[in-house]
């Protein structure tokens, strides 16, 4: 599997589980951010969908200081819920 299919993968897998909503304000998600910056990580874990307006904020100088402990709080929260990756007939799997 190449990276790129790696990541379509993925990405729907975020979206999925997160119900295409952003993961700090709720809105429709567009945006796949990566929590690391690494663009060739695409674990589940790193991948966080967001919506255009929030993802500017988090790169973006002026915003950082308000979005920063939103994006971290969510991060903390998910590395609680043992990464979780999938929704499959209800059940959750946790990535091997």
């Amino acid at each position: 599997m190449t990276l790129a299919q790696r990541y379509k993968l993925q990405k729907c897998k975020a979206l999925k589980q997160f119900k295409n909503q952003c993961v700090v304000c709720g809105k429709k998600t567009i945006i796949i951010h990566h929590k690391n910056k690494n663009k060739k990580d695409n674990r589940l874990k790193n991948l966080m969908p967001i919506c255009r307006s929030c993802h500017n904020k988090i790169h973006g100088f002026i915003y950082r200081k308000r979005a920063r402990p939103i994006v971290n709080t969510i991060l903390n929260e998910m590395i609680l819920n043992k990464e979780l990756i999938e929704v499959s007939g209800g059940k959750f799997q946790e990535e091997e």
